[in-house]
């Protein structure tokens, strides 16, 4: 035992001096920034330090990994619900009262898909937790070094309509497959890799740090995007209100099936570069400080304004119209 908790506080010491050592590493690369690139680029580098600072050590006292490991991710279970272990499946769970999802990945792969009724199933990986709390279902999938990637798989009835679904997302990778349906949907990435087949939603906010969002088909009526360091692509999309695109040191590409003259256009660059290609194959492109300018769309009515703003990287936008 003595020699157990010696190891232990070995253990702790190496990571305050690597933690001490980074923190310091931090601060002299953010004061390099600022007089380098100026606030964008210290909030990027904020956000990634942050992201980094989900590494942690982590005593885990359930399935056959017992004792004191490293983990990243940085999931919060919670203590009122069992944390789960091992491959199973779980077919009883109560589809019908589910009008929101809350998922908190921090490792391995969740497939969202539709079928006849919900069900849950968990192949390999570290310590999960899910429940049901009122109406929302929640997905907690934490990351264990050394440890085998989690496959987990969400089942919903067909034809559901939520309110809202939120992601929170340290690392790993998130898969949706068929029509996705809510009121609204967020994404809070700070790595890691979500691909979406197909999102209807009122509101559709997507925050990246250094990840990577592709959805292939999006229907919103409003949207809201930022990058820092990741990238964002929307694909066959049609966002009818206002469209929100930021970057800092990322990029954002969205391809509409609409027409550029049915939106207002506020654009900003910083040293980045934002594009527009209109369904005509007309391109109109905005880079450097002073690359700002406000546009008007011939059929603009005043109730959709694209903001595209970019301070380092890059923006870049086309429009198809379904007819064409």
């Amino acid at each position: 035992m003595k020699k157990f908790m010696k190891g232990v506080w070995i253990t702790a010491g190496c990571f305050l001096a690597a933690g001490i050592l980074l923190g310091t590493i931090g601060l002299v690369s953010a004061h390099y920034v600022d007089e380098k690139y100026g606030k964008e680029g210290v909030n990027t580098v904020g956000k990634t330090w942050n992201m980094l600072r989900t590494w942690n050590l982590r005593l885990t006292r359930g399935g056959w990994r017992r004792g004191l490991f490293f983990t990243y991710g940085n999931v919060d279970f919670d203590k009122d619900h069992d944390i789960v272990y091992g491959s199973f499946t779980d077919d009883n769970l109560r589809g019908e009262n589910v009008r929101n999802l809350n998922l908190d990945i921090g490792g391995g792969m969740l497939r969202i898909q539709q079928g006849n009724s919900m069900s849950f199933r968990k192949e390999g990986g570290s310590e999960t937790q899910y429940y049901i709390e009122g109406d929302t279902f929640y997905i907690k999938q934490g990351g264990l070094i050394g440890d085998s990637e989690a496959e987990l798989t969400l089942t919903l009835p067909e034809d559901i309509s939520l309110d809202e679904v939120l992601i929170d997302m340290a690392a790993g990778q998130v898969i949706t497959t068929g029509l996705l349906t809510a009121k609204d949907v967020e994404i809070d990435m700070a790595a890691g890799e979500i691909t979406m087949e197909e999102v209807k939603a009122d509101s559709f906010l997507a925050d990246v740090a250094t990840g990577s969002i592709l959805v292939e088909k999006l229907d919103a009526e409003e949207c809201d995007t930022n990058v820092s360091m990741g990238s964002i692509t929307l694909q066959n999309s049609v966002v009818t209100g206002n469209l929100n695109a930021a970057v800092s040191m990322g990029d954002i590409s969205v391809s509409l099936r609409d027409s550029y003259e049915n939106h207002s256009y506020d654009v900003n660059c910083g040293m980045g570069d934002v594009e527009i290609v209109t369904e005509r194959g007309e391109k109109r492109g905005f880079s450097g400080i002073g690359g700002s300018t406000e546009l008007i769309g011939k059929n603009a009515a005043g109730d959709s304004l694209y903001d595209l703003s970019c301070s380092m990287g890059s923006i870049y936008m086309e429009f198809a119209c379904e007819d064409n």
